[in-house]
């Protein structure tokens, strides 16, 4: 504009273009409307980004709602909640990354291999090896840098709340599956003398702590710095027990099972209510207009 003064307010009285967000986030609303529409047998639907004719009724949600966030009016054709809540599971299971679950898999089959041939070995190994894999996975969930559909959900019109809830569940099932599978067969072999609910409550605490710090730190941060926290944390009681000056609390709390889970409670309530509210301190700004 500096070289062609005589173009000088040629943009006056002209609205700025929306945002790429905003336009992606009103088509994407438009389509999950327009699919949703419940007319008479011979009507036709609405081709996308055409509003439902008016019938006297809500015909869908406010400009501003999201689906999943608990409206009481949604389309008829969705189906029951629990339907909705399994769709939405098996959908974000494909997404999951499978080296992910595959080094979870290898990592405590590993341990349990070892801990087959020194039985004493067990409760040590397995105490190591499932809070790390968890937290390590769950950093992963929510993070720009690793989810190359990070920007179109948050377009979505599905609460992002929503969809992190699915994720943590399947990484956190599926690995809680796994574990409990190997804490199983070691019981079985004779490898835990404590028995089946000794040795899971061995690593369920100190898992379950882990994966809600990550998670909470992927949201506010990044996966990075989550998983680098995440690893200095599951050092700390290990090396309580080495004679390091380290305050012994440390280990006192990762051993304290109720405890444990009540801060993971927290800090996973705390990441759940936080995510979409908030941008992570790396990319300010990255979906909202300037």
């Amino acid at each position: 504009m500096n070289d062609w003064p005589e173009l000088a307010g040629i943009r006056d009285g002209i609205p700025q273009p929306p945002a790429a967000s905003d336009m992606v986030r009103a088509v994407l609303l438009a389509s999950a409307l327009a699919r949703g529409y419940d007319g008479d047998p011979g009507e036709r639907s609405p081709e996308c980004g055409e509003a439902p004719p008016y019938t006297g009724e809500r015909a869908g949600p406010k400009l501003g709602e999201r689906i999943g966030d608990g409206s009481q009016d949604r389309p008829r054709r969705q189906g029951p909640a629990l339907r909705r809540a399994w769709r939405l599971l098996v959908m974000e299971a494909r997404l999951l990354s499978t080296a992910v679950l595959l080094s979870s898999f290898l990592v405590v089959a590993g341990c349990v291999a070892v801990a087959l041939v020194r039985f004493e070995l067990a409760e040590v190994l397995l105490g190591l090896a499932v809070p790390l894999v968890t937290g390590f996975g769950v950093a992963g969930l929510h993070s720009p840098d690793r989810d190359k559909a990070f920007e179109l959900v948050r377009a979505t019109p599905t609460s992002p709340r929503v969809i992190l809830l699915a994720r943590v569940t399947c990484l956190f099932g599926f690995d809680l599956v796994v574990a409990l599978l190997g804490s199983a067969l070691l019981t079985v072999l004779g490898a835990a003398p404590q028995g089946l609910c000794g040795l899971v409550l061995v690593w369920l605490g100190p898992a379950a702590l882990l994966a809600a710090l990550s998670l909470l730190l992927s949201v506010w941060w990044r996966a990075d710095g989550a998983i680098a926290v995440a690893l200095v944390v599951w050092s700390l009681p290990m090396l309580a027990r080495t004679g390091l000056p380290v305050p012994a609390v440390f280990g006192q709390v990762w051993e304290n099972v109720p405890v444990t889970l009540g801060l993971a409670a927290l800090l996973a309530a705390t990441a759940v209510l936080l995510t979409g509210r908030i941008e992570p301190l790396r990319v300010p700004g990255a979906t909202r207009s300037p």
